[in-house]
């Protein structure tokens, strides 16, 4: 974004300790987009196509390399944030920087993993389906994983397990406006009205579906409520920021890309006062730096809401921007 090289340089640098690691992850650690070696994978893919440097996108290969298809199958994971649904998504990322049949292959993997799971059958003979709403853990993330490498496959059992999801997670919407998960009424990335936005969003064009009614269903949720103590992406303000802006920018909306701003404002209005709001209150307050969680993210969402033709989209899993 600025073309300076001492972050280029710092960036490089702090890659120099995962080039010698990622070998030592256990295979429980295999799975995941925001955690395990899905996150590895991706964070390679991006940053390659970022600093135009091949030897992470070696790296990356490497990594996906080592996936093994047992250890896979037997996982119990399944959303993007540590399941398979993230370890497609991520595969999906270098293959679109570097497509191979391997990467290929092991994202496939992935998905016959997670349709057995969507179409598991209980004792009543009926599809148990998802155990949850949502981006992170649920049926928007699977749904949005599915439907990307069905796009990319052309693999039509995939985009209808996609839109078996999106038809489940429907059916767990209230009369209140929100998508019940059981645990929490969160509306945030992770869990909530936000995350399933961007999931009908990002699958509108493969699903073919011509009603977008959902998509501001969940924009009108996330106007209705106060912003929350959090600042950070996965569970905060900067991830409803940037999923109104993503909103806004691919529907024409000003509506959705004014509250974008004025809510990016309130981030900052934040830290002059008080610091970014990192962890919730009673939770320990040691200093956050991750992504997802922590300081990384709120710094990557002001670069991407500056920079959305340069800055991907991190919250789908993009390598290079495909759309503001």
């Amino acid at each position: 974004v600025t073309g300076e090289g001492q972050w280029r340089d710092l960036a490089v640098r702090a890659w120099d300790p995962i080039r010698n690691m990622w070998n030592r992850f256990s295979p429980a650690e295999q799975t995941g987009g925001v955690n395990g070696l899905g996150a590895l994978i991706y964070g390679a893919s991006v940053m390659s196509h970022l600093l135009q440097d091949v030897s992470l996108l070696d790296l990356a290969e490497d990594i996906t390399h080592s996936i093994d298809r047992g250890t896979l199958v037997s996982s119990r994971s399944f959303g993007v944030l540590d399941g398979s649904a993230g370890l497609l998504l991520s595969l999906l990322g270098l293959y679109d920087q570097r497509p191979s049949q391997a990467v290929l292959e092991r994202a496939e993997w992935c998905a016959e993993h997670l349709m057995d799971h969507l179409e598991a059958k209980d004792g009543k003979g009926a599809g148990s389906g998802p155990s949850m709403t949502g981006f992170a853990h649920g049926a928007a993330g699977m749904a949005y994983a599915l439907a990307r490498l069905g796009a990319t496959s052309q693999n039509d059992r995939m985009i209808e397990a996609a839109s078996q999801a999106i038809a489940y997670e429907d059916g767990q919407h209230t009369p209140s406006g929100d998508w019940v998960n059981h645990h929490n009424s969160l509306c945030a990335w992770c869990q909530g009205a936000a995350g399933v936005a961007l999931s009908r969003l990002a699958t509108l064009p493969v699903l073919k579906r011509h009603d977008d009614a959902d998509i501001h269903h969940a924009m009108e949720e996330i106007l209705s409520r106060p912003s929350t103590c959090l600042d950070v992406l996965c569970c905060g303000n900067m991830g409803r920021a940037l999923i109104l802006h993503t909103t806004g920018q691919r529907l024409e909306n000003d509506v959705y890309l004014t509250e974008s701003r004025r809510l990016a404002g309130q981030i900052i209005v934040h830290e002059r006062i008080t610091g970014y709001h990192l962890v919730g209150p009673g939770a320990d307050h040691h200093f956050r730096a991750g992504l997802f969680q922590g300081l990384a993210g709120i710094g990557y969402g002001f670069l991407r809401l500056a920079a959305p033709r340069i800055v991907p989209n991190v919250l789908l899993w993009e390598t290079a921007p495909t759309n503001p």
